[in-house]
């Protein structure tokens, strides 16, 4: 009885969300307005067979090629997504792969422009300091906002070796907001907050990014930037460079 007592106190503990931990996509079916600009919009034949969509998150490019990263618990049991960035059009995606205890989804964008996604941005390869200073750009609303905050924790929920624990408030649409620091690194990917540590928020880190891009199999070819070209530039001008390779993700699931 004592061994079946801790194995399931040991599965329960291994289950996100907890009542304490709130994962950060954003339930739409209140949101008339951006349904019906969503549905107006879609260059689809299958139109017919969409309803509503379920909820939002916020995804980020991390490669020129069209490469988008986000939470893995936007897109679980998706059947359609598409992406909107800031020139307004959605473009339909697809999970490339994931890792679901990281909290991992990457994307492909289909019909990508044929005009290549600068991205300005690199990547940290391990942790920073607790103490840095923070900052994000996602879409807990339908424009995106601007958050900052610092690194309270290197780990994060529960001890997550594979997050950060951060005091920055966040909102159900940001899941999937990419955490940069004052140098224009991206070191974390938004994931979920504290329910009852109020501004407490969970952050993948950018090392759990660069793990499952070193898993994917040879013919996924996936170019992160090496050069950081925000380094020297003022936080306006990095948030400018910046808001153009975010987007607001919508989820679509077809009609039973």
């Amino acid at each position: 009885a004592l061994l079946t007592s801790l194995l399931t106190l040991f599965l329960v503990k291994q289950e996100k969300p907890s009542k304490q931990y709130s994962m950060l996509r954003r339930e739409i079916e209140t949101i008339k307005k951006s349904q019906r600009q969503l549905i107006n919009t879609l260059q689809s034949n299958d139109q017919s067979d969409l309803q509503p969509g379920s909820y939002t998150g916020t995804a980020f490019a991390i490669s020129k090629e069209g490469y988008f990263i986000t939470n893995y618990h936007v897109t679980e049991g998706a059947d359609s997504l598409y992406l909107q960035t800031q020139s307004g059009n959605y473009q339909k995606a697809i999970v490339v792969a994931y890792d679901k205890v990281s909290d991992l989804a990457l994307l492909k964008v289909l019909k990508a422009s044929k005009q290549a996604v600068d991205v300005p941005y690199a990547f940290a390869k391990s942790k920073i300091n607790i103490g840095s200073s923070i900052f994000t750009l996602g879409f807990p609303n339908e424009e995106i906002v601007y958050k900052e905050g610092y690194i309270s924790g290197k780990n994060g929920f529960e001890g997550d070796t594979m997050q950060y624990r951060l005091e920055m408030m966040a909102q159900p649409g940001q899941s999937g907001s990419p955490i940069i620091d004052s140098k224009g690194t991206i070191i974390g990917i938004i994931a979920g907050k504290d329910t009852e540590l109020d501004g407490t928020t969970y952050a993948v880190s950018s090392s759990a990014l660069m793990r499952l891009i070193a898993s994917l199999p040879s013919e996924v070819h996936v170019n992160l930037p090496k050069i950081n070209k925000l380094k020297k530039l003022s936080r306006e001008e990095q948030i400018k460079k910046i808001q153009a390779c975010v987007g607001v993700l919508q989820v679509y699931k077809s009609k039973s």
